[in-house]
């Protein structure tokens, strides 16, 4: 599958979400895409992981009911945590040093997974880890305060999301949205140019 992403400096871009309950992780999906030529990317890896939460702790009835993950279900397919990051490091263990990660609310999604020992801010090398929020590039982009949730710009984007508040659904539909958002940009930067050569 080939993806156009516009304007895109970096080899690679990971898009990610993560799902947690009480502060620890309980899903974490990644798709890495890699840059072939100019403005297209294909998958590279992809990833989606079940982690375990601690014997003492149970997920809360909300983020049960908001995601579908129960307990048991974490306990039958459920990784333990440091099996998770191990096979999250293996997935943006990449030899470019020019990884950019996308999530719709980024700073909440890298500060939770940083509490939970996996480092989305730095690669294994120091290297500070570039990233774009969807979710405050759509709010600049569409101009609006209202209507910023991933399914509301999923949907705008032609992507009808039937299971939101999974991580890998989710993103699948950060992808999408990110995709959206960087030809509505460069069409507005395309305008701009227009108009000014009008004037």
């Amino acid at each position: 599958m080939l993806i156009v992403l516009r304007n895109i400096e970096n080899s690679h871009v990971l898009f990610f979400d993560a799902e947690y309950s009480e502060g620890f992780l309980i899903q974490f999906s990644g798709i890495l895409l890699k840059k072939i030529e100019e403005n297209i990317f294909q998958i590279s890896k992809s990833l989606n992981t079940y982690v375990k939460m601690p014997e003492t702790v149970k997920v809360n009835n909300f983020i049960k009911n908001f995601t579908g993950i129960t307990d048991s279900y974490l306990e039958t397919f459920g990784l333990s945590l440091e099996e998770s990051k191990t096979i999250v490091e293996e997935l943006i263990n990449i030899d470019e040093k020019d990884l950019l990660v996308v999530s719709h609310g980024l700073t909440n999604d890298r500060r939770v997974l940083l509490d939970n020992e996996i480092n989305l801010y730095e690669d294994c090398n120091g290297n500070e880890i570039r990233g774009i929020c969807t979710y405050n590039m759509a709010k600049r982009i569409l101009k609006r305060e209202k209507r910023l949730k991933l399914e509301d710009i999923a949907n705008e984007s032609g992507l009808f999301i039937t299971n939101d508040h999974n991580a890998f659904t989710d993103a699948w539909a950060t992808i999408a949205i990110f995709s959206f958002l960087c030809k509505k940009e460069e069409e507005g930067l395309n305008e701009k140019l227009l108009q000014s050569k009008r004037d």
